[in-house]
């Protein structure tokens, strides 16, 4: 038994000694940044369309108020998001094919007049019911004065039928060419601008209140052409 212990003793002072780990030197920044929070948008439930709503003959309920209790545990409906649908650019190519008569008709119009053929930015702002505003109408290069101030007359007040609750600028870019057809035998006139008339219907959604307006644009241009006949 003694021999076996010097034995071991022996066998541990023989192996090689590794080298301490080196230093490790740890930077701490001078303050903590929090991270972002992601933006959680306040919200109230919206309606229109109740002014012009005839309630003759509509049903009418007497209801009786009940305490409720807050939620001690689980989740919150408080809690809960409410962005909804955003708009995409499926609605602009929908609301402009509407009005395809009518651009139609201005271009053909200006083209008369010595219009030629140029790229046109539409843009506008949509709220949450789906009425738009603040239209501007923007031709690439000059000379088409004409053009501009009818589309500018047609489009106004356009509406997306969709109701969405956020306010979102929306913009689109029209190509206006022309065909190489002979002179024109009749000259187009302008087209004036078209009644809109809606049925009066009650829409109710939840609207985003202060949170931010909302960018999208028409990824491929609308081409209108048409032949100078």
């Amino acid at each position: 038994m003694r021999k076996l212990l010097i034995g071991v003793v022996v066998a541990c002072r023989g192996q090689p000694t590794l080298p301490p780990p080196p230093h490790l030197q740890i930077t701490m920044p001078s303050s903590y940044q929090l991270p972002l929070k992601p933006f959680v948008a306040a919200w109230e439930l919206s309606c229109r369309g109740d002014e012009g709503l005839d309630r003759r003959g509509a049903s009418h309920y007497e209801l009786e108020k009940h305490a409720i209790e807050p939620v001690r545990r689980g989740p919150l409906i408080a809690d809960r998001s409410h962005a909804g649908p955003a708009r995409t650019s499926l609605q602009i190519e929908e609301a402009l094919d509407r009005e395809q008569a009518a651009i139609v008709s201005c271009w053909k119009w200006a083209a008369a007049r010595g219009g030629t053929p140029v790229n046109v930015e539409v843009g506008f702002t949509v709220d949450p019911f789906g009425k738009t505003s603040a239209l501007s109408v923007t031709a690439a290069k000059h000379g088409n004065a004409e053009l501009v101030g009818c589309l500018r007359d047609n489009l106004r007040g356009l509406e997306l039928h969709d109701p969405s609750p956020r306010t979102t600028r929306m913009s689109a870019t029209i190509a206006f060419t022309l065909a190489d057809q002979p002179a024109w035998n009749t000259l187009p006139t302008r087209p004036a601008r078209p009644a809109r008339t809606e049925k009066p219907r009650r829409i109710c959604t939840p609207v985003v209140v202060d949170g931010p307006t909302d960018q999208v644009t028409a990824p491929i241009p609308f081409s209108v052409r048409i032949g100078d006949s």
